[in-house]
């Protein structure tokens, strides 16, 4: 058997029993699963080709004390995690990236240096290194992660270059005695030529006015949150604001950020209470998630230069928000910058009134103005990329027609401009085809709250076509005296005598039951399939017919499942009844249906197919009945209008993908009992707030409730054994988390990215938590009952 198990210069698998190891040249990559767990190896000379690292490759190999490498650039995730004896480490001269974890626990080790060239030191890089006494980080390294020298008790003094950028929350809280420099109330780290360069920390709460250092290039994560500023200066030279840098401060006033500030990280003033405006001179090229998001003083935004990208959620729910000039004021600069407002960007701007955008505006993304019902002026080209829902709900949406793809709110729309507004309809899609496309509907709610004006004018749209005198009559049942005088007289217009009176007689035979449907006339709408339990809808003919209540059976023989695909791609539906005999609905049974608003499924409903109801973009609301089982993979992902989800079944298994990136899913009502959430099932429904799952859930599939962005409460009940990888991946608003005890399994990463979660409360003792599996679990505080561990 060969020592080194090798393919590609990939080093798969060491499986000597040697104490002291030399990697053969030749190898360029140590490979994630090469000497994990190993706890002979005490000494390892890796060779001169070996230029990284990956994730997990020398993982609690607690019997490793040196390690020497040469031209090793990267080193992984996990790397040497909790080799707790490693004492002497010589690095190389040509590392540039320490992975986040990469030597979590090692504290017997001494290191005094960072090496020149590194960039990058990961997430609690080196936590709880508790030997390291000082450290110098070189010029190069421009980000050194959260937790990256947490409880490295013995570190008293710390020198940082000044190429950095982003320091992390408690990147160097050691509960020691770290030496910082102190100026004005504010905390510093720096180096012999300057002192000053990263500010991260403050010992007081309050400030009258807070100034800081010009010579400081960066604010650590976190370091103002709380306080209270009546003026901040923020000082030419100062380079990067960090992740959540003055997150929930009270800072009155205007608030200037300098052109020598090249990051403004996610929820960098997010919460911030008085500010009342913000001027970025430039220089940040991409304006943070979150960054001002709920700054609920902040009137106006200007961005003189610079800022490419407004990013996600960057002023989400700013409310007295009323101006945003992003048109490259500055007066020196003379090039044309291409600017992309992100996701969300502007959402729930309640009194945003005014967006002034550069022509190089390129693209706006979903929801970057949702529900911004006060914004009158915005002006677009007509090549613009724009996302979904991105002016949901916002005032004169005839300025932006064609970029609409809300339904409701373009129906709103297309009715105001049949009602009289007509300024700028010369748009990318007119509103005349989109009227004639929709006329039915159109028809119905002009009748009913339109004007004899508003109502004229859709005959001319629509002319030539005739409207039929089903629609004609419900309509004038319904109609105002006004409108009720242009319905009739159109009617005369286009119908003989003869033609109404033959209509009349057919509807009084459908009324009395002269005429029930047969199987012959239900074969004009469906193609069927018989078996032993009744008939199959394999597939829809009709066309034209928006509100479809299926039968349930014909000439008493049940209609109990609808085939595969069946209405697939309907556009006309709206509104569908499933037969109260139907078991089944199959997969792909109404696939891309984009028009349909809602699906009521009667109780007897079991099992719902795979992509069932796949991308029906608006879909709002669905019924389930009691005894639903199964709900089929990706069954309603891609139904980006969905709200709430009901399911009162006793118990059901939810299939992988099942509710994918359903980015408007505010609630979850979930039965009692849960057999299985799948993976990725609720994956992106970023609008998903609180989650209780009930006793009786089994597994929680890897991803299945990642990206869900707002998610701020996490309850799981009794019965919850295993929470599957990365299930809550990037969940970053997560803040209270409840885990029952009788959990047995925690996998990969599962609560990773969760920036806000400080704390998981545990319904066992410590001892019960010890014995779960976990891998890469959380890094937090687990509140026990009998006390606190760390994860």
């Amino acid at each position: 058997m060969y020592e080194f198990l090798s393919e590609n210069g990939v080093l798969k698998q060491y499986n000597g029993f040697g104490k002291r190891v030399t990697v053969p040249d030749g190898i360029r990559v140590i490979s994630g699963d090469a000497f994990s767990g190993n706890v002979n190896i005490q000494w390892i000379t890796l060779g001169k080709d070996v230029v990284k690292i990956e994730a997990n490759a020398f993982y609690n190999c607690r019997g490793l004390t040196k390690v020497t490498m040469e031209n090793v650039a990267e080193i992984g995730d996990y790397a040497f995690y909790n080799c707790r004896n490693l004492e002497t480490l010589s690095f190389g001269e040509k590392l540039e990236t320490i992975g986040n974890y990469a030597f979590y626990g090692c504290s017997s080790m001494n290191i005094t240096a960072i090496p020149r060239g590194v960039k990058n030191i990961g997430t609690d890089a080196f936590y709880g290194c508790m030997s390291i006494r000082s450290l110098a980080i070189p010029d190069s390294v421009e980000r050194i992660g959260k937790n990256a020298f947490f409880s490295c008790s013995s570190l008293v003094d710390v020198k940082i270059g000044e190429g950095i950028k982003y320091i992390g929350a408690d990147a160097f809280t050691s509960n020691g005695g770290l030496r910082f420099n102190e100026r004005k109330g504010l905390l510093y780290l720096g180096s012999e030529s300057n002192p000053y360069v990263a500010i991260v920390g403050v010992d007081r709460n309050s400030f009258s006015v807070c100034e800081l250092h010009k010579n400081t290039k960066a604010i650590a994560e976190k370091t103002f949150n709380g306080v209270k500023i009546s003026r901040l200066i923020v000082p030419y030279g100062i380079k990067a604001i960090s992740d959540y840098a003055f997150y929930g401060c009270k800072i009155d006033g205007d608030l200037l950020i300098p052109a020598s500030v090249e990051t403004i990280g996610e929820n960098a003033f997010c919460t911030a209470r008085g500010i009342a405006s913000v001027r970025i001179e430039g220089g940040a090229s991409s304006i943070g998630d979150y960054s001002f998001s709920n700054c609920s003083s902040l009137t106006s935004a200007v961005f003189d230069d610079g800022a490419t990208y407004i990013s996600k959620s960057a002023f989400d729910h700013v409310v007295s928000l009323t101006c945003v000039d992003a048109r490259n004021n500055a007066p020196t600069n003379s090039r044309e910058r291409q600017i992309k407002i992100g996701r969300a960007a502007f959402i729930r701007c309640s009194r945003l009134q005014k967006v002034l955008l550069p022509p190089s505006t390129t693209s706006i993304g979903d929801k970057a103005f949702y529900d911004d019902g006060a914004l009158t002026v915005i002006r677009l080209k007509a090549d613009l990329d724009v996302g979904n829902n991105a002016f949901y709900n916002c005032g004169r949406p005839i300025a932006y027609f064609p970029y609409i793809s809300n339904a409701k709110e373009k129906f709103v729309a297309a009715f105001k401009w049949l009602s009289g507004n007509r300024n700028e309809y010369d748009l990318k899609e007119t509103i005349l085809a989109y009227i004639s496309r929709n006329k039915d509907k159109m028809f119905d709610v002009l009748a009913k709250g339109g004007s004899a004006a508003a109502i004229s004018s859709f005959f001319n749209v629509i002319s030539p076509t005739v409207l039929s005198i089903e629609a004609l009559d419900r309509a004038i049942t319904e109609s105002n005296t006004d409108v009720k005088s242009v319905l009739l007289n159109y009617k005369h217009e286009n119908y003989t005598q003869d033609e109404v009176e033959a209509y009349e007689n057919d509807e009084i035979e459908r009324a009395f039951g002269l005429k029930e449907p047969t199987l012959e006339s239900l074969l004009e709408l469906y193609s069927l399939k018989k078996s032993d339990k009744g008939y199959e809808i394999v597939a829809y003919k009709g066309e034209n017919i928006e509100n479809l209540k299926l039968p349930d059976e014909i000439e008493q023989i049940p209609i109990v499942a609808i085939g595969e695909a069946a209405f697939a791609n309907c556009e006309s539906i709206r509104y569908v009844k499933i037969g109260e005999n139907v078991e089944i609905i199959g997969d792909n049974a109404f696939a891309g249906c984009k028009n349909l608003s809602r699906a009521d499924l009667s109780d007897g409903v079991k099992v719902i197919g795979e992509k069932a109801f796949y991308d029906c973009k608006s879909l709002v609301k669905v019924a389930f009945g009691e005894r639903i089982q199964k709900i089929g993979e990706k069954a309603f992902a891609l139904c980006r209008e969905l709200k709430k989800v009901f399911i009162l079944a006793e118990s059901i298994e939810i299939g992988d993908g099942a509710f994918f990136d359903d980015r408007s899913i505010e609630e979850v009502i979930f039965p009692k009992k849960v057999k299985r959430i799948g993976k990725e099932a609720f994956r992106g429904c970023v609008y998903m707030n609180k989650l209780l799952l009930q006793e009786g859930v089994d597994y929680l599939g890897e991803y299945s409730f990642a990206d869900c962005t707002h998610l701020k409460y996490l309850e799981l009940e009794a019965g919850v054994l295993v929470i599957g990888g990365y299930s809550f991946r990037n969940c970053e608003r997560l803040n209270f988390v409840s885990l029952p005890k009788g959990l047995t399994v925690i996998e990969d990463c599962a609560f990773i990215g969760c920036k806000d979660l400080d704390c998981i409360y545990y319904g066992g003792r410590k001892a019960d938590w010890q014995m779960i599996k976990i891998r890469r679990g959380p890094t937090c505080k687990i509140r026990c009952r009998d006390g606190t561990v760390f994860g």
